[in-house]
């Protein structure tokens, strides 16, 4: 049981830090980021990353980059998405 805690903890803490690189991303570009967003965008990527982090369980260090990797393939997921929706309009 304490394994799965701390799986599901390198999860989230792999989604809070592609997270916090995203939000750093815009910030840098000039968006202004509310502070919900922040807030959503944060909590949605730990969530990420810990189920992400489920699906490696024999190791502390895969379970954190499987959470930033998740992360980061939703956030890709959503960009080519939005980018065809965009271009149907």
């Amino acid at each position: 049981m304490i394994e799965l805690i701390w799986i599901l903890t390198g999860g989230f803490f792999g989604g809070l830090v592609r997270g916090t690189v995203g939000i750093l991303k815009s910030i840098r570009a000039g968006r202004k980021i509310r502070k919900r967003y922040l807030f959503s965008t944060l909590a949605a990527s730990a969530l990420i990353g810990m189920i992400a982090g489920l699906f490696v369980h024999d190791d502390i260090k895969f379970s954190i980059l499987a959470g930033y990797v998740g992360t980061d393939f939703i956030e890709s997921l959503y960009k080519a998405r939005f980018q065809e929706y965009k271009k149907r309009k």
